[in-house]
């Protein structure tokens, strides 16, 4: 199997999937901010209560750049926090476009960050295994060779051979 296809993908390409995800979730998460930071300035929304609502959402900017699949997985959590705000401000009297924005933003954001996050740890896992192939196929020092695991084997056997067995010591007081 080549280390670049997976099983479980939908196009069996993991690196389109992984390009296609990264991108609609970065589009998804600056669409969420934008729209938050539009929205409450239209309404009249202190700076302070704005920058409250963007704070949660900036946290996680770091992890998106360094391709961290832990922040993504918690960036998803958070996406569920907002998801239950857009939806409760969407059955309000007052409700904007930027709501049903919001909401697009928000599950487009849970959705593609759950699969960049899940296709990125499967590409790593399979570079870390890819490389652990290639460093014993080279022979990798800190492994034993099959003869030093059979000599071990064999004096294993041989140190079980003299211990008694149980009830009988060597004292006889």
């Amino acid at each position: 199997m080549d280390s670049t296809r997976f099983p479980f993908s939908l196009f069996n390409d993991a690196e389109r999937n992984l390009r296609s995800a990264k991108t609609v979730t970065w589009i998804s998460y600056l669409a969420l901010m934008v729209n938050l930071l539009v929205d409450g300035i239209l309404a009249g929304t202190s700076l302070i209560l704005l920058v409250l609502a963007i704070i949660p959402l900036l946290i996680f900017l770091p992890g998106l750049i360094r391709k961290d699949h832990r922040s993504l997985v918690l960036l998803c959590f958070v996406s569920l926090l907002y998801f239950v705000v857009v939806v409760t401000n969407l059955y309000e009297p007052d409700k904007t476009i930027f709501g049903y924005f919001a909401l697009i933003s928000v599950v487009t954001l849970f959705i593609t960050a759950m699969m960049y996050s899940r296709w990125l740890r499967a590409a790593q896992r399979a570079v870390m295994e890819s490389s652990a192939t290639d460093d014993s196929v080279q022979g990798d020092p800190i492994q034993e060779s099959p003869s030093q695991n059979s000599s071990m084997q064999e004096s294993g056997q041989e140190a079980q051979s003299k211990i008694p067995p149980d009830g009988e010591t060597d004292d006889h007081a």
